[in-house]
């Protein structure tokens, strides 16, 4: 909003000098502030791909596990946001890190290994079903 603003007190500028102006200086104050407006618009657009970027969340994702535990796991790029639906809801969330075979996240005392449509979870790395 800032940016656009900066746009239109430019254009209000150029307006009010180009009646004191010659005709090349008139030009010259047109083609800069076309080439800001231009720049402003592309800052914009880059801005706006990042921040969608940033909020790219999958759908929540349930997994049954063999000794009881029910999970609800929304995954991002660098992260599982884990719902413990069998222990009052309880939240974590779980940084994604290496893992030589499909994908682990992991925060202190719990950890989330998936690979397909299986995953191992928590310290006592419980078998886990998505669905």
């Amino acid at each position: 909003m800032r940016k656009i603003a900066t746009v239109v007190a430019l254009m209000a500028l150029t307006a009010a000098s180009l009646s004191a102006c010659s005709k090349p200086e008139a030009q010259q104050a047109v083609e800069e502030v076309q080439e800001t407006t231009s720049e402003i618009a592309t800052d914009a657009k880059d801005a706006m791909s990042s921040a969608a970027a940033d909020f790219a969340v999958s759908d929540p994702i349930s997994y049954t596990c063999a000794l009881g535990t029910k999970l609800s796991v929304v995954f991002s790029d660098d992260k599982a946001d884990v719902t413990v639906l069998s222990d009052n809801n309880r939240k974590l969330t779980l940084l994604k890190t290496s893992s030589g075979d499909g994908t682990l996240y992991q925060t202190e005392g719990y950890s989330l290994h998936t690979k397909g449509n299986d995953a191992n979870w928590g310290s006592a790395d419980e078998a886990c079903t998505k669905g």
